[in-house]
């Protein structure tokens, strides 16, 4: 629920931000806990591998290391130039984290849903890639730049990852070894 509510209040921020002409300082202030939400977002998506790999208690000694991670991240962009590339960047070491995770999970099919989980986590790489590439653009009747396209992608990766993470909660796990049944 941490990362759906920290995911919602970022893009609700961003909405604000994109959707309204801003001052440059306002517009830097308004940035501020949009990267912190996006940091937290981040940092407990990554979470749920480790649970899904190993259970509660390696999931719970990954907290605190992804939190540091989170808040270093948001530091940097306090203090730094090209935020924007630097959360790239913190979220390509994230994710490839968690594909690497649910990659094995998939090949070993110790989680159901990690396909999809593996599947959401590439299109999401994808999208920040299109992103941050700034090259893709499409005209028509509604022109869509590169930041629309990551969007779009990112509605399907979100609907993906949801979709993985819905079939591993519901699938029953067998009491004595602690793995899902696929």
């Amino acid at each position: 629920a941490g990362v759906f509510g920290c995911l919602a209040l970022g893009a609700g921020l961003g909405a604000v931000v994109h959707g309204f002409v801003w001052t440059a300082v306002a517009r830097t202030r308004l940035w501020m806990p949009i990267y912190f939400f996006l940091a937290l977002t981040v940092a407990l998506f990554v979470s749920v591998a480790p649970y899904d790999a190993r259970r509660y208690s390696t999931s719970r000694k990954t907290l605190p290391f992804l939190f540091a991670a989170a808040l270093a991240f948001f530091a940097v962009t306090q203090i730094g130039k090209g935020t924007f590339l630097w959360f790239v960047a913190y979220e390509l070491v994230a994710t490839l984290v968690a594909l690497a995770i649910y990659t094995y999970l998939a090949f070993k099919r110790r989680v159901a849903g990690a396909w999809l989980m593996t599947l959401g986590i590439s299109l999401t790489m994808v999208a920040a890639l299109i992103q941050a590439t700034k090259r893709l653009a499409w005209g028509g009747p509604v022109p869509v730049n590169s930041d629309g396209i990551f969007h779009l992608v990112q509605i399907v990766a979100v609907i993906v990852l949801v979709a993985g993470l819905r079939r591993g909660l519901i699938s029953p796990v067998d009491e004595t070894s602690g793995v899902r049944a696929l």
